[in-house]
C-alpha cells in the first residue's frame, strides 16, 4: 500500500554545503518523536482555567509529552512580597520558559534561560496582589523532564555592573593574568563597546583552548588572541586567531590554537551586546580536542563505520561542524541508524547514496535531540552518512555515540489497542459527547519506535481507511451522522506494510445537554403543597433534580425529581414542595444532569449570569400564595408600635378596621398616622396597603392576621420612593429582609447598595427602629435604636425611619446578596471615653423622655457620626437636641473650647420635671436658661427644674464662669463686654453684653496687628442685657468682603454709652 507520510524520499541532490541547510528550514516543521514518558500527577494542567495548585517550598516533577508543550499551576501570593520562580533538573534537551499570569491575557513578568543550569529559567518578583497568580512553564526543547520550584523570598540575579576584581583592564598594557588549566574567571562590561583584555603564558608548538561562557546580562562576545608583538602595534596587526558566537549562544571559542611563541599570548574579549550591563566567564585550557577519527568534516574524508551495531563515540568540537561516515548496504537487509548518549548536541542525521542524492533525514527521531533512521531500505553499494551538528539551539561543543545496524526484513504487523477519551457507558451502552471523537492509541511493533508505526481510521466498516503517522499519541477523528449508533473502525501498520486486525468501536453520540419544558407556576395557596412538573428530554440523562426556597431563606433545599418510565429519550419528571415552604412564598429552579455532567437549568440563566448572587436566586420562577397570614410574636398592650402589612389585603384596604376589631375589640385600639415634618393624625378607619407603616397601640395583647391576602414574588424586587427628610418605611415582604439587601438609585441608570459610599450622597446609612418595653400608652417611655449593618434586619409586620439628603428611590431585594463598606458597614459611632457625658431627662406624666450630651476630643462642632438624628413620633412627652441641621437624641461637641451651648426642646402635654444625669466636670458648672421667659438656674445632678406644658425652648450653656440668674430685660447697672461664646469657635460665635442706658450699640473686631477685620452696628438699643442668641452680637467668622478669615486670635471691642472695652477670642477652622 501507498502511504504519504512513510518516509522522506527527495529527489533533489544536495551537497555537503546545502543539506546543512536543509536541516535548519526543516526543525520547525518535522515532527518530534514521541517518548515513553509516562503523564506526570499533576496531568491534566495544560491550559490555565485546570492550572494546579502549586505549594511554597516544594518541588513539583513534571513531564513535557510534546515540544511545545505548556503546563500550568497556580500559587497564593501576598502583595508586596517577594517570591523566586525557577525550574531545575532539566532532562537533556529541555528547554523552559517560565511566565507569570495575573490572569488570561495579563502575563506580569517571565524569563528565558536565567536558571542555574542550561536553559533552565528563572524569575525573581514583588508580587503585585494578594490572592492567585499563575505560573506557565512552557517548553522550547524536547520531551522530558524537569522540576518546578517556587519559593517566598529571592534577590534577582546581580547584573554584575559594579566593577570587577580585573579591572582596569581595557588596554593590553593592563590585561590580567589567568591561568592555563586553571579556573574560570568573572568579567563585567559596563557598555556595549568596551574592550577586556587578559593575558598567559604560551610555550610554543603547544595547543590552546581558549571560550567564553556563562553570558549574563546582554553580554555578546567577540574573542580574539594575539601575540605580544601584534599587541604593540595593534592597529596594523592581525590576530592569531578570533570567533563571534562559536561557543553557546552569544559566546565564543577558539579551538585548537598551536602558540607559535613561548611567551605571553594576550586574550581580547569586545562585548558587541547592548548597552544595558553584563558579564561572562573566560576559560582558557591546554591539550587537543578531537575524537580517534578525525578529521572526518567531509564526504571525501568519511570514516567506516561497521553495521553490526557496535557505537562510536564522536565528538562535535565546534558549533557548526559535521561528521561524514560510511558503510557498504547489501540487497535485502533494512538498516537502522541511530544515535545516543548525546553531552551537550544536537544531532541531525542525512543518508546520501554514492551519487549524493540525499535518501533520509531525521532530527530528533532518538531520545531527547538524539537521531533514528528505524528499519530503511537502501540500495545496494557505499552509504554516506553525515551527522550535522544542529547548532540554532545548543551549544555544539560535545560527543554522540552512532551505531549502524542491519537486520532481515519485518513481517510481524504492530499490536496496539484503541480506546475513545471520554466515553461512557449506560446500560449497557457507550456513549460520547460529541460527533468529533479522540482516539487514545497505543501501540508498539518489534522493529520500529511508535513515531514510525501508521494508525488507519474510518467510519463504518467498508471503503478506505485514513492514515495518520504516530501510533503513541491521540488522533482527533470525525464521525458520521449525530443519530443513531455510530461505527469506527482502525488498524495499525509499520513502514514494512503489515496490517494488523481491525478494531471496531461502536457507540452513540449524545452532543445535547438535556432539555426541559417546563410552565412556570404563578400562584398556590397557604397550606398545601406545590407539585412541580415538567418533560426533560436526553439520551443520557442521570438525574433531574428541583431547588426551592421558602421567601427570605437563604439555603436552597434539593428535592430529587422522579422520572416516569418511558421508551423514548423524552420523560415526565415531577417533585412536590412541602407545604410547609409556601407560607411566605416560594421561589424555585429544576437543574437536569446528564452522563457528561452538563446541567441544564430550568429557567435558563442569562448572559448577566456572573453578575446574579451565588445561589442563582434571580433566575428562579417566583410563586406567590394566597391564604392567610399572621405575623410571628405578639404585641403587649399599652405599647406603641409600628406596624405594617406585608401582604396585599382584599379590596385593597377596606377591612383593616373590621380586622382590628375581630382581632382586638372595638374602642380598645388606636391607629396614628405620620402626616409629614413633625405630624400625625389619628386614624380610625386606617388605610392599608402592602408596606404602609402606621403607629398602634392597644388595650390588650395582640398578634396582627389578615385572610385572603396574597403574598408578594419572593423573586422580585420591592421598590419605594421617599422625599428628602424622615421617610416612614416598611419591609414590603412577609419575611425578614436585610439591610444590605436595600439598593439606592444613584442615577444614570445605576444602584448602589445602600450601606456603600455612591449611597451615601442620597441617604444616611443608617436606620431607626423602636423599642417601647413599657406597658403604657405613652410612646416617650420607647426610644429609638439606631443600627446600619449590612447584616441588620427589617422585620415584617413593622415601620422603620430613613433619613434621605434628597428625593430618591429605593430597591428592596428580596434575598441574599449582603454588600459590605470599610466606611459604612458599622454601627453608629458612640464616644468612646467621651470628657465628659450627660443625660437631660423630662419626666410627665408617669412617662420619661431622654436625650444625650457629651464633649468628645474627635467630635466635630457640626454633625458628624456621633451625633443620633431624632425621627418624628406620635409622642405625648419628647425631648430633642436641636441644631440647625434638625432634632437630635445625641448631640456631641469637641472639647477644644472653654464654653459649650447645646439647645433643647421640649413637648409636652402636661407639666414636666427636668432632670441631669450626672455632674459637670469638675470646676465647671452646668446652666440651664428658659429661653421663653430669660430665667436662668444652675442645674445639678441632685435637683430638679420643673416647665409649664407646652412646647418650650432651653438652652444648656457648661461654662468655668458662676453666673447669677438671668433675665432678659432687667435692670442692669453696668454697660460691660461679656465673653464670647463658644470660644474657640468655628465658624460662628455669639458676643453678649449689657446696657445700662439706652444707646447707639457697635461691635468691631481686629486682628492682633490692630487691623480692623468687622464692623457689626446693633443701632440703638434700650439697657439691659443681651446674651442670649438672637439678642447678642452674633459674628459668622468673615471679614467686610465676605471673605472667611483665617484661624487665629482676633480682639473684639464694644463701643457703647461711651465706653470701649475689648476681649479676645479664638477662632479654630
Amino acid at each position: 500500500m501507498t502511504r504519504e507520510l512513510r518516509s522522506m524520499e527527495p529527489t533533489t541532490r544536495f551537497g555537503a554545503g546545502q543539506a546543512c541547510v536543509l536541516a535548519i528550514l526543516l526543525v520547525a516543521a518535522w515532527p518530534a518523536a514521541a517518548q515513553d514518558y509516562e503523564p506526570d500527577v499533576f496531568e491534566p494542567d495544560d491550559s490555565l482555567d485546570i492550572a494546579r495548585p502549586i505549594a511554597l517550598g516544594e518541588r513539583q516533577s513534571h513531564t513535557y509529552h510534546e515540544g511545545d508543550e505548556s503546563d500550568y499551576g497556580v500559587v497564593e501570593v501576598k502583595e508586596a512580597t517577594t517570591y523566586t520562580v525557577r525550574t531545575l533538573d532539566l532532562s537533556h534537551g529541555v528547554d523552559t520558559i517560565i511566565g507569570v499570569w495575573l490572569a488570561e491575557d495579563a502575563l506580569f513578568t517571565f524569563d528565558d534561560d536565567s536558571g542555574d543550569q542550561l536553559w533552565a529559567s528563572k524569575v525573581v518578583f514583588e508580587a503585585p496582589i494578594t490572592g492567585p497568580l499563575y505560573i506557565e512553564a512552557v517548553s522550547l526543547g524536547a520531551v522530558g523532564a524537569y522540576d518546578l520550584l517556587v519559593e517566598e523570598g529571592g534577590e534577582p540575579d546581580s547584573d554584575d555592573s559594579d566593577p570587577d576584581p580585573f579591572e582596569p583592564d581595557d588596554e593590553p598594557a593592563s590585561a590580567s593574568a589567568i591561568e592555563v588549566d586553571g579556573p574560570a574567571v568573572r568579567h563585567t562590561f559596563h557598555r556595549n563597546d568596551e574592550d577586556d583584555w587578559a593575558m598567559f603564558d604560551a610555550v610554543a608548538g603547544d595547543v590552546y583552548q581558549i571560550w567564553t561562557s556563562r553570558l549574563q546580562g546582554d553580554a555578546d562576545t567577540l574573542l580574539s588572541v594575539w601575540t605580544e608583538d601584534a599587541v604593540a602595534d595593534i592597529a596594523g596587526a592581525t590576530p592569531l586567531a578570533e570567533d563571534d558566537d562559536g561557543g553557546p549562544y552569544l559566546a565564543s571559542r577558539v579551538i585548537n590554537l598551536r602558540s607559535p611563541v613561548t611567551g605571553p599570548l594576550y586574550v581580547n574579549v569586545f562585548n558587541l551586546g547592548a548597552p544595558r550591563p553584563g558579564s561572562y566567564e573566560l576559560h582558557v585550557t591546554a591539550g587537543v580536542v578531537g575524537d580517534a577519527y578525525e578529521p572526518d568534516n567531509s564526504q571525501e574524508e568519511a570514516t567506516a563505520i561497521a553495521t553490526d551495531g557496535a557505537p562510536q563515540m564522536r565528538g562535535f568540537h565546534e558549533g557548526d561542524t559535521v561528521d561524514w561516515l560510511t558503510f557498504r548496504a547489501r540487497p535485502d537487509r533494512w538498516y537502522t541508524i541511530s544515535t545516543d548518549n548525546l553531552s551537550g548536541v544536537d544531532t541531525v542525521l542525512e543518508v546520501y547514496d554514492e551519487g549524493g542524492d540525499l535518501l533520509y533525514y531525521d532530527d530528533d527521531g532518538g531520545a531527547g535531540t538524539a537521531s533514528r533512521l528505524s528499519d530503511v531500505e537502501l540500495p545496494e553499494g557505499t552509504i554516506y552518512v553525515a551527522v550535522r551538528n544542529f547548532f540554532f539551539f545548543f551549544a555544539g561543543i560535545g560527543d554522540y555515540e552512532i551505531t549502524v545496524e542491519d537486520g532481515d526484513p519485518d513481517t510481524e504487523a504492530p499490536t496496539g489497542v484503541v480506546s475513545i477519551n471520554d466515553a461512557k457507558s449506560l446500560d449497557g451502552v457507550m456513549f460520547v459527547p460529541d460527533s468529533r471523537i479522540v482516539l487514545a492509541v497505543d501501540v508498539e511493533d518489534n522493529h520500529v519506535d511508535r513515531s514510525r508505526i501508521y494508525v488507519g481510521v474510518r467510519n463504518g466498516d467498508t471503503g478506505d481507511f485514513a492514515w495518520k503517522l504516530g501510533g503513541g499519541r491521540r488522533v482527533t477523528w470525525q464521525t458520521g451522522p449525530s443519530s443513531g449508533i455510530q461505527t469506527v473502525q482502525v488498524m495499525f501498520a509499520d513502514p514494512f506494510d503489515n496490517e494488523s486486525s481491525v478494531r471496531t468501536l461502536r457507540f452513540v453520540v449524545d452532543g445535547d445537554a438535556p432539555a426541559f419544558d417546563h410552565s412556570p407556576i404563578d400562584r398556590a395557596d397557604v397550606g398545601e403543597g406545590l407539585s412541580v412538573t415538567g418533560t426533560v428530554t436526553d439520551a443520557t440523562l442521570v438525574d433531574a433534580a428541583l431547588y426551592y426556597r421558602s421567601g427570605g431563606s437563604t439555603r436552597w433545599n434539593r428535592l430529587t425529581m422522579d422520572l416516569a418510565f418511558s421508551t423514548s429519550d423524552t420523560r415526565e419528571a415531577v417533585a412536590e414542595i412541602p407545604a410547609d415552604a409556601l407560607s411566605r412564598g416560594v421561589a424555585y429552579y429544576v437543574e437536569a444532569t446528564d452522563l457528561f455532567d452538563r446541567i441544564t437549568a430550568y429557567p435558563e440563566r442569562g448572559a448577566s449570569e456572573d453578575d446574579l448572587p451565588a445561589d442563582g436566586a434571580e433566575a428562579a420562577v417566583g410563586v406567590r400564595v394566597f391564604g392567610s397570614f399572621e405575623e410571628s410574636e405578639q404585641a403587649p398592650a399599652q405599647t406603641w408600635r409600628p406596624f405594617s402589612i406585608p401582604v396585599a389585603m382584599p379590596d385593597g384596604t377596606a377591612g383593616m378596621a373590621e380586622t382590628l376589631d375581630r382581632l382586638i375589640a372595638p374602642d380598645e385600639w388606636q391607629v396614628m398616622r405620620w402626616t409629614g415634618e413633625d405630624e400625625y393624625a389619628d386614624t380610625p378607619r386606617p388605610q392599608m396597603a402592602r408596606g404602609l407603616p402606621l403607629w398602634m397601640i392597644s388595650k390588650r395583647p395582640y398578634r396582627l392576621a389578615v385572610d385572603d391576602s396574597l403574598a408578594p414574588d419572593p423573586t422580585v424586587p420591592a421598590t419605594m420612593d421617599l422625599d428628602a427628610g424622615w421617610n416612614f418605611v416598611a419591609n414590603p415582604f412577609p419575611f425578614p429582609v436585610r439591610f444590605g439587601n436595600v439598593r439606592v438609585d444613584v442615577g444614570d441608570g445605576l444602584t448602589a447598595p445602600i450601606v456603600d459610599e455612591a449611597a451615601a450622597a442620597f441617604v444616611r446609612p443608617r436606620f431607626w427602629r423602636w423599642d417601647d418595653p413599657s406597658p403604657n400608652d405613652n410612646s416617650a417611655d420607647g426610644r429609638y435604636v439606631v443600627e446600619g449593618r449590612a447584616r441588620s434586619v427589617w422585620e415584617p409586620w413593622s415601620g422603620y425611619w430613613l433619613l434621605t439628603e434628597q428625593a430618591v428611590s429605593l430597591t428592596v431585594q428580596p434575598y441574599d446578596e449582603l454588600h459590605y463598606s470599610v466606611l459604612l458597614d458599622r454601627p453608629p459611632a458612640a464616644p468612646s471615653k467621651p470628657a465628659w457625658s450627660a443625660a437631660l431627662l423630662a419626666e410627665a406624666a408617669g412617662a420619661t423622655a431622654r436625650v444625650e450630651m457629651a464633649l468628645l476630643r474627635t467630635a466635630n462642632w457640626g454633625r458628624d457620626a456621633y451625633d443620633i438624628a431624632q425621627p418624628p413620633s406620635p409622642a405625648t412627652l419628647r425631648l430633642s437636641m436641636v441644631h440647625e441641621s434638625g432634632r437630635y437624641q445625641r448631640l456631641v461637641l469637641p472639647t477644644d473650647a472653654t464654653d459649650w451651648v447645646w439647645q433643647a426642646e421640649l413637648d409636652s402635654d402636661a407639666p414636666s420635671r427636668l432632670t441631669i444625669s450626672a455632674p459637670p466636670p469638675d470646676g465647671r458648672h452646668l446652666y440651664i436658661k428658659q429661653v421663653w421667659d430669660g430665667v436662668r438656674r444652675e442645674l445639678r445632678a441632685d435637683a430638679s427644674i420643673h416647665a409649664p406644658a407646652g412646647t418650650r425652648r432651653f438652652r444648656l450653656r457648661l461654662t468655668r464662669e458662676r453666673l447669677g440668674p438671668d433675665i432678659a430685660d432687667a435692670p442692669t447697672r453696668t454697660t460691660a463686654l461679656l465673653a464670647n461664646y463658644p470660644n474657640p469657635f468655628n465658624p460662628e460665635t455669639w458676643i453678649p453684653f449689657t446696657l445700662a442706658e439706652m444707646s447707639s450699640v457697635a461691635i468691631a473686631i481686629y486682628d492682633t496687628r490692630g487691623l480692623p477685620v468687622r464692623q457689626i452696628s446693633l443701632g440703638d438699643l434700650p439697657a439691659g442685657r443681651y446674651s442670649e442668641p438672637g439678642r447678642a452680637a452674633h459674628w459668622d467668622g468673615r471679614n467686610e468682603f465676605g471673605e472667611t478669615v483665617a484661624s487665629g486670635v482676633y480682639i473684639y471691642e464694644l463701643r457703647a454709652a461711651g465706653r470701649r472695652e475689648l476681649r479676645r477670642m479664638v477662632l479654630l477652622q
